[in-house]
Parts: structure tokens; C-alpha cells; sequence
């Protein structure tokens, strides 16, 4: 099967929201856990938070760079994602070196 676009999560850089339930798109998830613990982690540390989360609201652990949600796939099918993580491994725990 060939999918068209790719949906990424609504995060707070993540201009508009234009996914309407259209199919041949890929929904794309990202779960992140710690290298060293193996935890799973699912958002940001108070921290972080009280320090992002003043311009922009509600912060999720991986927060996309996009103009919309939608990204369509280009003539040979590929596509580009930016994200950053928006709090540090050692917020999160301080025996983490790093997010798997």
C-alpha cells in the first residue's frame, strides 16, 4: 500500500491542525523511554514545564516542527519530520544518560 501523507502529533509547535479523517495517511507515534532505566516517559518534567510551558501551554515530551499535522510525502515517497525533546534525560531521572 502507498501512503500519501504522514500525521504527526498536534504539539504546541505545530501550526494548524488539518487532518480530517482522509485515508492513505500514516499516523506517526513516537514513545520515548530511558536509556539506562528503560522507563517510559510521557512528558515533561515540572521543571521544564514551569519554563517552556509559559509561552507555549501545554508541553509534550516530543514536540514537532511543522506548519500543519499533515505532511504530504513527496513524488518518491519520502518525508521529512523535525522534533526536539523538550526536557533533558537527567530531568527526567538523574541516573538517565539518555533517551532511547
Amino acid at each position: 500500500m502507498t501512503w500519501k501523507s504522514l500525521v504527526i502529533p498536534f504539539t504546541a509547535n505545530v501550526r494548524t491542525e488539518d487532518y480530517r479523517g482522509e485515508g492513505d495517511v500514516v499516523h506517526l507515534s513516537v514513545r520515548v523511554f530511558g536509556a539506562d532505566t528503560r522507563n517510559e516517559y510521557k512528558s515533561v518534567c515540572h521543571a521544564c514545564s514551569k519554563w517552556e510551558g509559559k509561552e507555549k501551554g501545554m508541553l509534550s515530551l516530543v514536540d514537532f516542527h511543522a506548519a500543519s499535522n499533515v505532511i504530504k510525502a513527496s513524488d518518491d515517497g519520502l518525508v521529512q519530520v523535525k522534533f526536539k525533546f523538550s526536557c533533558y534525560p537527567k530531568h527526567q531521572n538523574p541516573n538517565e544518560s539518555a533517551y532511547l
